[in-house]
């Protein structure tokens, strides 16, 4: 069974992505504008064995949490994804 969770029209969303080593957000907020979202605010915090961005993120309508989700992991740099409730 597969639960398909589609991100809020119009609603701010909060993104963790952990990334390797000390990588920058620069391929993410890339990646994330090719999506069509508008990243409101992100946050770079230094954490064991990498780097942890946490992003507020307005997606367009129809937009599914797994394609992003999908896209994000696809970058070399990037080691973990998940959603803030």
């Amino acid at each position: 069974r597969r639960i398909v969770r589609r991100v809020r029209p119009s609603d701010e969303q909060r993104l963790t992505v952990e990334l390797e080593g000390r990588q920058g957000a620069a391929p993410v907020l890339s990646a994330l504008e090719e999506l069509g979202a508008r990243v409101e605010q992100f946050q770079l915090s230094d954490v064991r064995g990498g780097r942890e961005l946490v992003l507020t993120v307005e997606f367009p309508r129809e937009t599914e949490a797994t394609a992003v989700a999908g896209r994000l992991s696809q970058l070399e740099s990037v080691t973990g994804v998940r959603w803030a409730d």
